[in-house]
């Protein structure tokens, strides 16, 4: 779960879930990362393999507790509310 502070152009992510583990993450700047190209671009976002990831995002992200990003696939679908 992820809420964008759009003045603030923030993105917290209050409860996030890996490998069946619950994380506490800091937040981030929008304009970083894949979570920010799904939510600039108002849809969503699938990579499937480790190949497609490496060549979408430029940005290493590790998985928590990790020294690299674990995860294969990739799915964000954008949700936005008080439009």
């Amino acid at each position: 779960t992820l809420f964008l502070d759009s003045q603030a152009g923030w993105i917290s992510i209050p409860y996030y879930v890996e490998r069946g583990h619950r994380h506490d993450t800091p937040g981030f700047a929008l304009g970083q990362g894949l979570t920010s190209v799904v939510i600039q671009k108002r849809r969503p976002l699938r990579l499937n393999t480790i190949e497609e990831l490496e060549d979408f995002s430029h940005i290493d992200t590790p998985s928590p507790g990790e020294q690299k990003d674990l995860n294969a696939s990739y799915l964000a679908v954008p949700i936005f509310t008080g439009e």
